[in-house]
């Protein structure tokens, strides 16, 4: 499963915003089912952020979802950002690692 989410920051709560999504990334590490999870700063906007997740299955998304550290990252977070709707995608997915050449 794959989820991409977006947060607009407020620029007064950017390292508040910040301090939370490092702390909840960190967490959500060694989770059982996790493949990906990642934060990017959006390159034309300082204060749009974007999550990548990728889950083995919808059952490792909403166990993600009842930890303790999602709980406190979703009491943080919609204070200090509003919070696009979430997209997903389920059903097969093809993983591949390609080399990109710079000649």
């Amino acid at each position: 499963m794959v989820c991409f989410v977006q947060f607009k920051v407020e620029p007064n709560d950017l390292e508040r915003f910040l301090a939370t999504a490092r702390e909840v990334m960190e967490a959500t590490q060694p989770e059982q089912g996790r493949i990906v999870y990642r934060y990017g700063a959006d390159i034309v906007d300082p204060t749009l952020f974007h999550i990548t997740e990728v889950w083995e299955s919808r059952e490792a998304l909403e166990a993600h979802t009842r930890t303790a550290h999602f709980a406190k990252a979703m009491s943080i977070l919609p204070a200090l950002a509003i919070i696009d709707p979430v997209e997903t995608w389920t059903g097969p997915l093809v993983y591949e690692r390609v080399q990109v050449r710079t000649d």
